[in-house]
């Protein structure tokens, strides 16, 4: 009985605070949601490189989520369900960039995320290096053929 008292004397003291629930007072139903970010897995050991990717994939819109070797990537592969992994052709550790992207292709769990070969080679050479149709970007990547790398593996960016 004294807790309804202390209650409606709040009520007069409050009167602008009323007994409606935050979604229907500030009507949260009509606030659109926010797309959730698409994630980018960048495997690459060279800082400079990985600097200037993540100016790229931060403006583009992608969550960066770096790995630094091959088990690294492989884990975060698994984990993140990435919308596309940019794999370091020359990428340290074990298993190596050729091998590991084997390792992706056989795996039920990564085997239709789109994988953009990052090498210092041309597209003609890489392509003869994996056995695995992707997308490829040559070292040192520019923005537009990071871009266009990205449509190639059919990942669209977040922000266009």
């Amino acid at each position: 009985m004294e807790r309804q008292k202390e209650d409606t004397e709040v009520q007069k003291a409050r009167p602008h605070v009323q007994d409606k629930s935050a979604a229907a007072r500030y009507n949260l139903a009509r606030i659109p949601t926010k797309t959730p970010m698409k994630t980018c897995i960048i495997a690459e050991h060279d800082p400079w490189e990985i600097r200037l990717l993540r100016i790229y994939v931060e403006r583009l819109g992608f969550r960066l989520v770096h790995a630094f070797d091959g088990q690294d990537t492989l884990r975060l592969a698994c984990a993140e369900q990435p919308d596309v992994i940019v794999l370091d052709a020359d990428l340290p550790g074990t298993p190596t960039g050729a091998d590991l992207l084997a390792v992706l292709r056989m795996d039920r769990r990564t085997r239709a995320i789109p994988v953009i070969w990052f090498s210092w080679l041309d597209g003609a050479t890489a392509a003869a290096e994996t056995a695995s149709p992707v997308s490829y970007l040559k070292k040192p990547a520019t923005y537009e053929t990071f871009e266009t790398a990205l449509a190639q593996a059919g990942v669209r960016a977040q922000f266009e």
